[in-house]
């Protein structure tokens, strides 16, 4: 913005360019009136003293039309009544005392008049709808915009018409008029706020009929203006409009960024524990009443330390961010992903079976590792687990979901990583290749010689697990299938008693699981005697049921008990 001084006072220009330049505008003296019509300015401090002020032609025409023209300030040397109301009446913005300028209060109207020029600027851009059936209004309202080079107007002389065309959100401003054949402004107004609630409103009318205009700005105006148009109070209200309008903007952006803030995680943009949550009950509103499917899946990246101990940080931050950006490729609109913690995220599927939710896992494991991270390329691999909300079962709670998840997902990373392990369900081989368990902070109570037990139990099973996959003959298989039963036995004996002793209140009921277990241990081993070999499958039931039924789905349990205990 240009401010343009013309006036004598050097000690007065100096302050006025001071606050000018202080809030980034321009500042220029001029010599005579003349240049006035030849220097090109946003605003125009006039200093009472120079004779032009005398001259009402020439301050009507600088003052033609409102802001639209350049505004024009009045200082004056001493106050005169008459002076100041023919400074009003000829379209003069401001006018203040010299002795005691008010330097707050213009740097205030500098400000405003900076608005003003902006407003100006966003009616060039929006997209205006007139609707007025006097073919003259329309002239007029055609003259006005062409004449200040606002384009994106359409006008209706005929509302029926433009309520068929149905594109009501195209525009951002309507100027309706209230009183029109078939369909009148309060039945167009109420209409448009139900259609496009952000636009804004001004009512047009030859009729200052109170009721009527309070009515209608009771069911949506914005603001109205009685015909016929006077240039300057109407680009005044329109003003005013649009500072409501970017008022209401703002707001919204706000909102937006105050619900960003409350729901998503600062680096990744994914949505955030809080969020998911919120959506987690509403979704298991939906789901009762809609009979709908509700899966999950948690996924880890692998060794994700070692990305940020050799890359970096900031290169780690990377591999976060790029990470949301693949899985929201993959997932759908309605589908909920948050961060749930460091490398770790959730996904909530909507209507989405179990099968479902494991071919889209897969999906984004294979697209996790195929995927080239800048300077670091395609070594980046996560793990995952998914579950689905149990139909009809209230104990089915959120904690025992995502234990469930939490289980699957350790036993992905212990038998592997870069794998799919839908709810705790175990395989011996993974896309052709055998892997042994990583035995690991997972599996352990706290208490020694439990863990130590477990980590016998572990290793048996990785023995037997070597041995199919090194072809070993059918008799060093049952010999291992045996000794694996041994130990169960001499462990659940040493269970027992340690429950016992501990009055866990569950004991009657790990003491019948350890029971059955070990009799469909033993049948299964009977069942390998009679075979010719000993198959992945067989390997498959043994490893399972150690690593699943036994220790993560019974003794898990009762690990609370066992915390620092020797």
């Amino acid at each position: 913005m240009r401010v343009l001084y013309f006036g004598e006072d050097t000690i007065l220009s100096e302050r006025i360019e001071g606050l000018v330049k202080k809030q980034g505008f321009l500042y220029s003296v001029l010599e005579s009136y003349d240049e006035i019509y030849t220097s090109a300015f946003d605003v125009l401090i006039l200093d009472e003293h120079m004779p032009c002020l005398f001259n009402a032609a020439f301050i009507k025409k600088i003052c033609a039309n409102g802001f639209i023209h350049s505004p024009v300030i009045v200082i004056t040397e001493k106050e005169n009544f008459e002076i100041k109301k023919l400074c009003f009446e000829l379209g003069i913005r401001a006018y203040l005392k010299k002795t005691e300028v008010d330097f707050r209060r213009l740097a205030r109207y500098l400000e405003t008049f900076k608005k003003e020029r902006a407003n100006f600027e966003i009616l060039k851009k929006m997209k205006i709808a007139v609707l007025d059936d006097s073919v003259f209004s329309l002239s007029l309202m055609r003259n006005f915009f062409s004449s200040h080079e606002i384009v994106q107007v359409d006008y209706y002389q005929d509302a029926a018409e433009f309520l068929k065309r149905k594109n009501e959100h195209k525009y951002q401003l309507f100027l309706i008029d209230l009183v029109m054949p078939e369909y009148d402004g309060e039945e167009i107004i109420t209409h448009l706020r139900k259609k496009n609630p952000e636009a804004i409103i001004l009512l047009i009318t030859a009729y200052n009929n109170g009721s009527a205009i309070s009515h209608c700005l009771s069911i949506g105006a914005d603001d109205f203006i009685l015909k016929p148009l006077e240039v300057k109070l109407f680009m005044a209200r329109i003003n005013s409009c649009i500072n409501h309008y970017r008022l209401n903007k703002e707001i919204l952006r706000n909102e937006e960024r105050l619900f960003e803030l409350a729901s998503k995680d600062f680096l990744t943009k994914a949505y955030n524990r809080t969020y998911f949550f919120n959506i987690y009950k509403q979704k298991l509103a939906e789901i009762y009443r809609d009979k709908q499917a509700l899966s999950f899946v948690l996924l880890d990246i692998d060794y994700f330390k070692n990305i940020n101990d050799r890359y970096g940080h900031l290169k780690g931050d990377y591999v976060l961010k790029e990470l949301v950006r693949i899985l929201k490729k993959i997932i759908r609109e309605n589908d909920l992903l948050c961060r749930w913690g460091g490398e770790e995220f959730v996904i909530l599927l909507s209507n989405t079976s179990l099968k479902e939710a494991e071919a889209l896992a897969k999906r984004m494991q294979l697209s996790i590792q195929q995927h080239t991270f800048e300077e670091i390329g395609s070594c980046v691999t996560a793990s995952f687990g998914i579950t689905q909300k149990k139909e009809n079962d209230a104990n089915d709670t959120i904690e025992a979901i995502f234990k469930r998840l939490d289980n699957s997902l350790y036993l992905a990373k212990l038998t592997g990583r870069n794998r799919v392990v839908c709810d705790e369900s175990l395989q011996v081989d993974y896309e052709g290749v055998l892997r042994p368990i990583d035995w690991g902070a997972f599996f352990k109570s706290g208490y020694t010689d439990i863990d130590e037990e477990h980590h016998e139990l572990v290793s048996k099973i990785n023995e037997m697990i070597n041995g199919l996959s090194a072809g070993a003959p059918k008799d060093r298989m049952l010999r291992l299938a045996a000794e694996l039963i041994r130990k169960h036995v001499r462990h659940f004996r040493h269970e027992e008693y340690l429950l016992q002793k501990l009055h866990y209140k569950k004991y009657s009921e790990q003491k019948a699981f350890h029971k059955s277990f070990l009799q469909r241990l033993l049948r299964c081993y009977k069942s390998l005697q009679d075979q010719e070999t000993i198959t992945m499958a067989d390997v498959q039931y043994f490893m399972e049921g150690t690593l699943v039924q036994h220790i993560v789905k019974n003794d898990f349990k009762f690990f609370f008990l066992l915390k620092n205990k020797k």
